[in-house]
């Protein structure tokens, strides 16, 4: 159907934006898979957590709008190019906005506000707590975790028990504690696995 195909077209550019930086080639996917299992830990249906899990594919497509540069400089930005950076949320929320269908509302809420922190001290409106919309308080973590164990062109990944450990200690400052809690419930996170959940 219609909405179907805004869906696939949107996911389309959101794959375009993650080309740009090679070393994120498959971050929106595995974004989108570890999302759907932290919706279903958390409680929600395995409807709402499969919709959160395919609209998460989406959360960074407001980098089809960031200069290229500026996504693989890392920390060698000038504030400049940190505001640029930054706007990706802005661009994401207005790409996916004004459409009907729920899938597409929900993944344009989780553009805008994937980069909140649960302390309010986040971007790019500075929500706070309850305020962060459930599904971009979810792609949070997932987001965070992923990119944390995969290399990008201005560091190396870090091992996914470090970034377990940052996931943990940032409940309640960065991250929603009720989602931390859902992460936590993971055995792989138990665990501590030196596994990749991105998958080729």
């Amino acid at each position: 159907d219609l909405d179907e195909a805004r869906f696939e077209i949107l996911d389309a550019l959101a794959c375009a934006a993650e080309m740009r930086d090679p070393a994120a080639a498959c971050h929106m996917n595995a974004v989108g898979e570890l999302s759907a299992k932290l919706a279903h830990a958390v409680g929600l249906s395995g409807d709402e957590a499969r919709m959160i899990g395919r609209a998460a594919r989406l959360h960074d497509i407001g980098k089809i709008g960031v200069p290229s540069c500026t996504q693989v400089s890392g920390n060698n930005l000038s504030a400049q190019q940190i505001a640029a950076q930054r706007d990706h949320t802005l661009v994401g929320a207005r790409l996916l906005g004004g459409f009907k269908s729920t899938l597409l509302r929900v993944a344009s809420a989780i553009a805008h506000h994937h980069h909140e922190r649960w302390d309010g001290s986040g971007y790019p409106d500075g929500l706070e707590g309850k305020e962060i919309p459930l599904p971009a308080r979810i792609v949070a973590v997932a987001d965070v975790f992923d990119a944390l164990i995969h290399d990008r062109p201005y560091r190396k990944a870090w091992s996914p028990s470090a970034a377990v450990e940052l996931i943990l200690t940032g409940s309640g400052t960065h991250f929603d504690p009720a989602v931390v809690e859902a992460f936590k419930s993971f055995s792989w996170v138990e665990q501590r696995p030196e596994v990749s959940l991105c998958k080729a």
